[in-house]
């Protein structure tokens, strides 16, 4: 079997919606840009790269998370047919200068797009957005749809001071509609009980018909069970009302 065969032999597809991805290298934002404690990686003698920020560690990262190889090797293993692939919510960079913050996501954007491209049958593409500067955002967002081949993004669970139903995003939203795609929240920025408050207030007030063709998915949210029990149940109950895409 080769390595853009699905790994296994059942009619359904196994589709791991929830793994992280970057580039081998990055360039020096902090010293691009002058400022900022931006994500550099450090290459290890052992084959494995520390993620530093602003000097200090902040992970350390196996060959799997930049090489397409290893991780066609790991879907063989585990029985993965395709993978969708997203940044590391560290490189959202909200509270950065927004036309920073889209130079670095249009450099992500563009591996990935290049990586889901050698491999179109096995992964599958998330991009990132400038999501504290709506129009900057929106142009990427169509950028990744249209030119770039990539089916959805990857977005926090707020941005900076705005949870997502504040009014600034919905020129996003709207656009997101238009183009169906794939959206995955990634509550780690805002983990616990903030995330699930953060997406219960989202998900809880508008008219969510509006935007019904946009397929949310939920990551690290759950972690909210043990910090902050009443907000998941809301969120729960706030899912359970949910249009579905098919409804008239």
């Amino acid at each position: 079997m080769t390595t853009d065969e699905p790994a296994s032999a059942c009619r359904f597809l196994k589709i791991d919606l929830h793994t992280h991805i970057l580039p081998k290298h990055l360039p020096d934002f902090a010293k691009k840009f002058g400022y900022g404690e931006f994500i550099q990686l450090q290459h290890l003698e052992d084959g494995r790269v520390n993620m530093m920020q602003d000097g200090k560690h902040f992970r350390t990262i196996e060959c799997n998370c930049w090489d397409p190889q290893a991780r066609l090797r790991d879907c063989q293993r585990f029985q993965v047919d395709v993978q969708v692939l997203s940044t590391i919510p560290v490189m959202f960079n909200y509270a950065c200068k927004p036309e920073d913050t889209l130079i670095i996501s249009q450099y992500l954007n563009d591996h990935l797009a290049q990586v889901v491209a050698e491999q179109p049958r096995r992964f599958v593409g998330l991009g990132t957005l400038p999501m504290q500067a709506p129009a900057l955002a929106v142009q990427e967002l169509r950028r990744c749809m249209l030119e770039l081949g990539l089916k959805g993004v990857q977005i926090g669970s707020h941005v900076n001071a705005w949870n997502l139903d504040a009014p600034e995003l919905e020129p996003i939203w709207t656009v997101c509609s238009q183009v169906y795609l794939i959206g995955l929240i990634d509550s780690r920025i805002g983990r616990g009980g903030a995330g699930c408050r953060h997406l219960c207030s989202s998900m809880g007030h508008g008219d969510r018909r509006t935007h019904v063709q946009v397929l949310v998915s939920l990551a690290h949210w759950v972690r909210g069970i043990k910090d902050d029990n009443d907000h998941v149940l809301v969120l729960l109950e706030c899912l359970r009302k949910q249009p579905s895409p098919c409804a008239p």
